[in-house]
């Protein structure tokens, strides 16, 4: 299916749900921003100033900052894909969607893991492939011009390899959000691993759909075009992963089918 195809049928499933689609991106977002509000507070009633000082107040602050981001926002970020799943899949979604993954330690438990492996998978991969760039670059001070220059050059070219390597691991992950909505009987490592497999000769659909959408992103600094582009991306990516792991559904179906047959006809 063609990027203009998906853009069109997610237009489609937004008719007469744009402003329920929006209200679940706002809610995500004033979480969010809660949270951030919480810790700009924290900081003014310490004295803990935003700074890299390690200081103990300042580490501690920012640990608590991170571990209730993760456990507030991330099974809320995989409610927001279950609501565009859920209008990708039946042309309407439920605001409790948002919620969902509250509902159940397992289900809560199983999203905190998955997303924790897939994030550090992508820090990992940035970090160790940022490192040899970096040092390089540190390095090409104080040589001969030559040296500097070549170290330097080549310094570069090492950062834009590590961003495309890290790019690349990112794109592969990226079904897992909708592979955990879908797939209630996986773990957490199986959910990754199908990701990407599903993602191999995927990752330029995912990436030329996000593209399409950097337009829309600028007109976003606008603020009015928020209502429209957000809900319209959110779905546009829901329609492509619901087409492309239930194309794969389907195959594995067709697969199980010709087996069982062939089991039959062995029995006659």
């Amino acid at each position: 299916m063609k990027t203009s195809q998906i853009k069109s049928i997610a237009r489609r499933q937004l008719k007469g749900t744009r402003i329920q689609a929006f209200s679940v991106i706002l809610m995500t977002f004033f979480i969010m921003l809660s949270i951030q509000l919480l810790e700009a507070v924290c900081r003014y009633s310490f004295a803990i100033p935003a700074t890299l000082q390690f200081d103990y107040k300042n580490i501690i602050l920012t640990a608590v900052w991170l571990l209730v981001s993760m456990l507030l926002l991330w099974p809320v970020s995989i409610g927001k894909t279950k609501y565009f799943l859920s209008l990708a899949v039946a042309g309407k979604g439920k605001k409790s969607n948002l919620f969902a993954y509250f509902s159940t330690g397992r289900s809560y438990f199983k999203t905190i893991v998955t997303t924790l492996i897939t994030s550090l998978m992508v820090l990992c991969t940035l970090f160790f492939s940022i490192i040899p760039g970096m040092l390089l670059l540190f390095w090409g001070n104080g040589h001969t011009i030559s040296i500097d220059v070549t170290l330097q050059l080549t310094g570069i070219f090492l950062l834009i390899t590590a961003s495309a390597v890290t790019v690349r691991v990112a794109l592969g992950l990226a079904l897992v959000p909708y592979l955990l909505v879908k797939e209630h009987k996986l773990l957490p490592v199986a959910i990754i691993r199908r990701s990407q497999k599903l993602m191999k000769g995927n990752r330029l659909r995912v990436l030329y759909l996000f593209i399409s959408f950097i337009g829309w992103f600028f007109l976003c600094l606008f603020i009015v075009p928020i209502f429209y582009a957000l809900p319209y991306y959110e779905a546009s990516m829901a329609v492509l992963a619901q087409q492309m792991t239930g194309k794969k559904e389907q195959e594995e179906r067709e697969i199980y089918s010709t087996i069982e047959f062939q089991k039959l006809v062995s029995q006659v």
